[in-house]
Order: structure tokens, then C-alpha cells, then sequence
């Protein structure tokens, strides 16, 4: 079958700019949320291990999962692992305190198995938030995997800050480890790891926990080494991903300036980002512009947390040099916005308002090169009760950012097992039905009667639901409307769509025959053997038949539908008896 192709959709926008319409939300974006469970910054608001604290967290996060379907957001960045422990149940590490309120102690349910759900019941995407390798901020640990830890020499520190020691091949197996476990456990949809790598601004000379280990290496120099060895974590994390669960996105989240020195830019053939100053190079030894030109990663989500127009790191500069780098290498490019100002008003190199906010998303979506434009907002709780234009954040980005809903851009560079059309759309009891189709998401389209159907029609205006199950309720005053649904495989790719007219009965639309088919006294004949299936007109099986010239239908009276194979596709005819 044919992926539906987005040239159409790109000129499409194209002849809008040219006729100076009103820009609209666009069919493809990542829009996503931070959830911090660090300190409890975003969830839970309490901790504890009884049923009790369990049920009031549920309630919070689905607070939380319900503002971002409102808003038309499609995903949510769940931290998953904060401190070397688990908001899941790991094989390899504690629970954490921030979810039970004692390290190595259960809650009375499995969040991540819980909000994995709830995403999908709300066609989410749901990313683990993983920090690969902080372990503690200064807290002493006593749980049999920390002292283990510690005992193997595996972690370094530097101004209270420890981490777990990259250099080392049995810190990145256990990262690795970890990951696995989570994606053999989960359905996630993704992982992102953010920007804590070694601890900021840890010394390299004979005075660093890992002096020795990099004298050892004989690399010659000790930035070059530390950045060499995340670079490393991060390509094993992708492999394994790759060899695992290819569709299962993988994202980084890096400060958000880089290649400021022209020595750096230069390496990787990029122009040297002209504002502001790349910390993370020498201060956390990392090269996030390393990771695309590796294609480690799928997607980077730099946080570019300052205003437009901000002198130090101006986000009407860095936005188009991120998409620019992006397109260079082939992979996508997800802004991280920070909403920090409407929690503390002395985070003034923020933008200071909702607009602000809906501004930059649409400069994302100007900017992008490679039509897969992205939106990640830090964090949840930080806009809080604050309304603008009688609406709180979410309606606010509902209405004048995200007016539409979108489907996750797809992953282009990957080889997706092809898809073909759903099968035996019908109407049952209020809802819209089809066949179930094994790893694969839906989009559901809702269009007025007799709209033309083809792929041009199949809008961001007319999108209605990306769900994950193989049922969506009809709306009320839909009783003369036309449908389409199309399988959107994990990869992201979109295929061709089946129709369906409610005003003539909930029956499938109909294609044109090759295969000459007659109703007989008590049966269908074919002019040649085909594999076919008939359904009355609730969707309900009535006959199949396998390389067959007749089928026979019986008593059988009233309209049917008919359903035979012709070649690589389905062919559909109405039938009455």
C-alpha cells in the first residue's frame, strides 16, 4: 500500500502562505509535557506506599493527562528514573522515594504501568523521562543496589553532586540494562534522557575522581574523553533500542546552546551557533551536535528556555540554527520551551506570557526545514492557576497554538513494516469499529456528507482522534457524516485510509470490480477464485470463504456486505438477497 505522502500537504501550506491565509496548526508536530518527579516538582504532590496516597495520585496524574488531551498535546515526558531508582517496577534499581516516600519501598501500584494506560486511553504518547546517570544530589542511599553501587567504585562526585561513571563499560551496560527492562515491561512510546551528565563544572585535572581513568585511556585530552565516553552511552542506548524496539523513539534533551566555539561548529561541518555560550561542552562534557551526526538518536529536544530577543541566548536565533543542524543530519529537532516565569517571576530571561509561548511554537513550525516541527513545555505545574484571556494555559494553547489535533511526525530514515487499509469498518452500537491490526495506532477523520474522498481531504482540520484502539464513539449530530480511518504505524508513517458514510447505513464505501460477481439462488459467485467474507450491515460475519469461485450464503435476507481479495487488496461491494 501507499503511504500517504506529505508533498501534498506541504504545498498545500505553501499556496496558504502565498495567499496570506491565517497560518494554521499543522497535521504533523510533537507536542509534549515535562512531568518532573524529581522532588516532587510536577507529581505526586504526596508520597506514600498505602492504597490510599495510590488513588489520589492516579487522580493527580490524570488531572494532568486530561489538561494535555484538551490542549490537543499527543504526548507527555514522564520522569521515570530521577536519582538511579524507578517510578516502575525495575529489575535493576529501587523504587524511589519521590513516589513511595522510602527509597527500595513499593507503592501499592505501578505508576509508569498506570500512566502508559491512561496516555493511551487519551491517544498520548507516553516517553520515560530517564537520567542516565545522576545518582544523588548529596543524599546518602542504603539500599542493598546504592551501597553495591558505590562499593564497585561506580560512582564520582563533585560539589555533592554523584554520578554514575560513564568511562566505565559496566555503568553504561546497567543504563542500557535499564532502558531494556523498561521497553520488555512497557508499552512506552518513547525514551528522552535529558542534560545531566557529568556534574557541572567537575574539574579536569589530577584533582577529578576520573583523573586516572583518563590518563589510562591515552587519549590526550581529558574533555575529549568525557565527551567521547557519553557519546558512547548514548550510541550502545540507541543499538539497543534499535535491535529491540526500532519504533520506540529515542530523544535527547541538551542545554540549549551549543557549537558557540568555531572550532566545534566546524567539526561537524555546522555553522557556529551565533548567540550566546555553549556551557555544556566544557562544563558537563557533552557535544549534543555529536549525537545527530552519529544518528544516535532520533530526535533532539534542546531546551531553549530565554525569550525572543533575549541578548545571551536569543531563542529567534537558536530556534532556526537547531533547525538547520537538524535537517543537516536527518533527524528531528523538538523544541524545549520553559514555562519557569509563571512559577517564579524572577525567572525574567523567560517569556512572560502565554502569547509568548504560542509565539514560539508557531517560530518552531516557520523555521522547520524538514516539515516535522515539535513543541516541549517544562514543566506542568509551572503555569498553575494563572489565566490570560479567561483561559488557564491549556485552553489558551488549545485555542491560539494548537487549534487542531496532530499525529507524531514520522521517522523517515527507518525501514516500518508496510500496512495496508483497516478492514471491516462499520457502525456498532454508537461507535465506529474496525479489525484490529497488531502494533499499530489509528487516525480517525471526520468529514461532512459526500466530501471527497482522497488523501486531500485528510486534514489537520478534519483530524478527530489518533487513538490506539481499534473503536472511536460517534459524536452527537453526526447521523449524515462521512468517515475515513488510516493505520498510523509506530514509525509514524500514515497509510492509505478506508471510508465510510454513515448516511448510507454504516456501510463501507464500495470500490469499483474487476473480479464479476453475481448473486445466485443461494449464493455469490466469482468469475475467479478469491478469498472472501461477508457481513451484514452491523459488521457481523455472516460467511468466509478461502480460494473459492462460490460462497454460499443460505436463508440469508437483506443487504450484506461483500469483502474478497484482489491481488494485494480488499475489494467491497453491497450486496442484496
Amino acid at each position: 500500500m501507499i503511504r500517504i505522502g506529505r508533498i501534498i500537504v506541504s504545498v498545500v501550506l505553501l499556496l496558504c502562505g502565498m495567499l496570506q491565509v491565517e497560518a494554521v496548526a499543522p497535521k504533523y508536530e510533537h507536542r509534549s509535557m515535562w512531568v518532573a518527579t524529581v522532588s516532587n516538582i510536577d507529581w505526586p504532590s504526596n508520597r506514600g506506599s498505602n492504597q490510599a496516597t495510590a488513588e489520589v495520585q492516579k487522580k493527580e496524574m490524570i488531572r494532568i493527562l486530561d489538561d494535555l488531551q484538551r490542549a490537543n498535546f499527543n504526548a507527555v515526558n514522564f520522569q521515570i528514573r530521577p536519582m538511579a531508582d524507578a517510578l516502575y517496577n525495575s529489575a535493576y534499581e529501587p523504587w524511589s522515594y519521590y513516589v513511595s516516600g522510602q527509597r527500595g519501598k513499593a507503592p501499592a501500584y505501578d505508576p509508569l504501568a498506570f500512566v502508559v494506560e491512561e496516555c493511551h486511553k487519551r491517544g498520548l504518547e507516553c516517553y520515560g523521562w530517564v537520567n542516565p546517570l545522576r545518582f544523588s544530589n548529596g543524599s546518602k542511599y542504603g539500599t542493598p543496589n546504592d551501597v553495591q553501587m558505590q562499593n564497585d567504585g561506580w560512582i564520582i562526585s563533585h560539589g555533592g553532586k554523584m554520578i554514575m561513571n560513564p568511562a566505565l563499560p559496566a555503568v553504561r551496560q546497567r543504563v542500557v540494562d535499564v532502558c531494556k527492562d523498561v521497553l520488555s515491561k512497557y508499552d512506552i512510546d518513547g525514551l528522552v534522557f535529558d542534560d545531566y551528565f557529568y556534574p557541572s563544572g567537575i574539574p579536569a585535572n589530577s584533582s577529578a575522581g576520573d583523573y586516572n581513568q583518563w590518563k589510562a585511556s591515552g587519549t590526550r585530552d581529558f574533555g575529549d574523553w568525557r565527551r567521547a565516553n557519553v557519546n558512547t552511552l548514548i550510541k550502545e542506548v540507541y543499538e539497543m533500542i534499535q535491535s529491540y524496539k526500532p519504533y520506540v523513539r529515542f530523544g535527547m534533551s541538551p542545554r540549549g546552546i551549543a557549537c558557540t566555539d568555531a572550532s566545534v561548529a566546524e567539526s561537524h561541518g555546522v555553522d557556529r551557533c551565533p548567540s550566546g555560550y555553549d556551557s555544556q561542552y566544557t562544563q558537563i562534557f557533552c557535544d549534543p551536535v555529536q549525537w545527530y551526526e552519529d544518528r544516535s538518536i532520533d530526535f533532539m529536544s534542546p531546551q531553549i528556555y530565554w525569550a525572543r530577543g533575549y541578548n545571551l541566548g536569543d531563542f529567534s536565533i537558536l530556534c532556526p540554527w537547531w533547525a538547520k543542524v537538524a535537517k543537516k543530519f536527518g533527524r528531528h529537532f523538538y523544541t524545549s520551551h520553559s514555562l519557569e516565569y509563571f512559577k517564579d517571576s524572577n525567572k525574567t530571561t523567560r517569556e512572560q506570557d502565554f502569547a509568548g509561548m504560542a509565539a514560539q511554537a508557531q517560530m518552531n513550525r516557520d523555521e522547520s526545514l524538514d516539515g516535522a516541527p515539535g513543541a516541549v513545555f517544562y514543566s506542568y505545574t509551572c503555569p498553575g492557576a494563572r489565566t490570560e484571556d479567561g483561559k488557564d494555559f491549556f485552553d489558551y494553547m488549545r485555542v491560539n497554538a494548537f487549534e487542531t489535533k496532530a499525529l507524531q511526525p514520522a521517522m523517515t530514515w527507518k525501514d516500518a513494516p508496510a500496512q495496508g487499509t483497516v478492514q471491516g469498518l462499520r457502525v456498532s452500537n454508537g461507535n465506529l469499529t474496525w479489525e484490529k491490526v497488531e502494533n499499530v495506532r489509528y487516525a480517525v477523520y471526520l468529514l461532512p456528507k459526500n466530501s471527497e474522498h482522497s488523501t486531500k481531504v485528510l486534514t489537520a482540520q478534519n483530524l478527530k482522534a489518533h487513538t490506539y484502539y481499534n473503536i472511536y464513539t460517534i459524536p452527537e449530530g453526526c447521523e449524515d457524516c462521512e468517515f475515513a480511518v488510516t493505520i498510523v504505524d509506530r514509525y509514524g508513517n500514515e497509510y492509505e485510509a478506508a471510508w465510510l458514510s454513515l448516511s448510507s447505513g454504516g456501510v463501507e464505501d464500495l470500490e469499483d470490480e474487476t473480479v464479476e460477481v453475481a448473486v445466485e439462488q443461494n449464493g455469490v459467485s466469482f468469475s475467479s477464485c478469491v478469498d472472501a467474507s461477508l457481513y451484514d450491515v452491523s459488521g457481523r460475519l455472516l460467511v468466509k470463504v478461502e480460494d473459492s469461485c462460490f460462497m454460499p450464503v443460505g436463508s440469508y435476507c437483506g443487504v450484506a456486505v461483500l469483502k474478497y481479495k484482489e491481488g494485494d487488496s480488499v475489494k467491497t461491494k453491497k450486496l442484496v438477497f
